[in-house]
């Protein structure tokens, strides 16, 4: 079936419609990812939620889907975008094709259109929204369809629709073997609480068997799995809550730390996150934010932040560690970025984007908060920045210990 990416600012690019043809048309900001691989990881990512996503890689579905690579229990992008989708994957490990996957949760993609001209547009003149369509469509059609992405549109709180409606605990496990286990694919293993089970939760008990594993709360403004499998590898138990929770909810839980998850958007729109982090950093709890977890952090702190122009989306972005001088490849997915001058004071900048300069982490001289703007977890990507988890939890440590 002929199918159409329509952009606001009139350009049109004819392709065919690949998957959910069920959908006539789906809109969103256009973005592009300069990932080889990972396509799973990426379309279960939260962070693309609102997103339609061009993959700059020519070939997609090669190696299939499988379930294990989920980074959420379901597709989060809009719409699809590659040049070859491909319907005959070769992996042992493969579950189903690209197109069935997309199909199953009747998500668009389309294939066939000149994905490299596509990026160079959005690197020249920015992301910009669009829509997909399936054809055929006449000229005025789509033309129609340009001016209605031309209406003001203001941003909406993404993290609303990917933040979790129930919070759910993840409980230690000893060293032995925790590393092979992925908590997400034992059934059971991971219990959603009820109020009355919130009530009951004091820092000292509810994890019966191993009650000195630190407590982690993570917040979740749209956290990728992997996020949790590495606090859990590091030998925490976790509780993750909606981040509509207040400040006060989530100091009772008891927490040893505070994880700041990745998420979607602005974080400016992000309904009451900046007062509520304010609020927590008062307790002197540590505190690491990742992504938009960091963006709001440094709201918190008093910065700000500001839109890229195309932003960081990719799994080969290089970052220099300020102050061992150690050159990290990263994983990336995000499209605003802190301001580094409007930072205060008690703020230390420790790594900074080769690319372009901005800012990928800081820390504060007073308070035990940690923050990077990669994501350390990687999935897809390396995982040459994963030591962020090891240092947060030796942050954490040490303030257990009273140090």
């Amino acid at each position: 079936m002929t199918g159409y990416l329509v952009l606001a600012d009139g350009t049109v690019y004819q392709g065919r419609i690949f998957a959910g043809s069920n959908k006539h048309e789906i809109g969103g900001e256009v973005v592009f990812n300069t990932a080889m691989n990972g396509y799973p990881e990426l379309l279960t990512d939260p962070s693309y939620c609102g997103q339609i996503v061009a993959l700059t890689y020519p070939l997609a579905g090669n190696y299939g889907v499988n379930s294990l690579h989920y980074e959420s229990d379901r597709i989060q992008v809009r719409g699809l975008v590659v040049r070859e989708a491909c319907d005959s994957p070769s992996h042992w490990q493969s579950e189903m094709t690209l197109r069935e996957f997309l199909d199953g949760q009747d998500i668009i993609g389309l294939e066939g259109i000149d994905t490299r001209a596509l990026t160079r547009k959005i690197r020249r003149y920015g992301t910009m929204r669009g829509i997909i369509c399936s054809g055929p469509r006449s000229a005025e059609e789509l033309q129609s369809l340009a001016e209605k992405l031309k209406e003001d549109r203001s941003e909406e709180d993404l993290a609303s629709k990917v933040t979790t409606s129930v919070p759910y605990f993840i409980p230690a496990l000893p060293e032995a073997g925790r590393r092979e286990v992925d908590p997400f694919q034992l059934p059971g293993f991971i219990k959603k609480l009820a109020d009355e089970d919130l009530l009951d939760l004091h820092k000292e008990g509810f994890s019966k068997q191993f009650s000195k594993a630190p407590r982690i709360v993570v917040v979740d403004y749209g956290v990728k799995r992997n996020i949790l499998r590495k606090i859990f590898q590091q030998g925490s138990e976790i509780i993750v809550v909606p981040y509509t929770f207040s400040a006060e909810e989530i100091l009772r839980l008891g927490p040893d730390g505070i994880v700041l998850s990745n998420g979607p958007g602005d974080p400016k729109a992000v309904r009451g996150a900046k007062e509520t982090v304010a609020e927590m950093i008062k307790s002197r709890i540590p505190i690491l934010g990742i992504c938009l977890g960091h963006q709001i952090l440094a709201l918190a702190l008093g910065g700000n932040t500001r839109k890229l122009k195309f932003g960081h989306r990719g799994s080969n972005h290089p970052v220099v560690d300020l102050k061992s001088g150690r050159i990290f490849i990263t994983s990336q997915n995000h499209g605003y970025v802190v301001e580094e001058e409007d930072l205060g004071e008690g703020i230390e900048v420790t790594a900074r984007n080769l690319n372009d300069g901005t800012l990928e982490g800081f820390r504060h001289r007073h308070y035990p908060i940690i923050a990077v703007q990669y994501h350390p977890e990687g999935n897809p990507g390396p995982d040459d920045s994963e030591k962020v988890f090891a240092e947060f939890l030796q942050m954490v440590d040490r303030a257990r210990n009273g140090h």
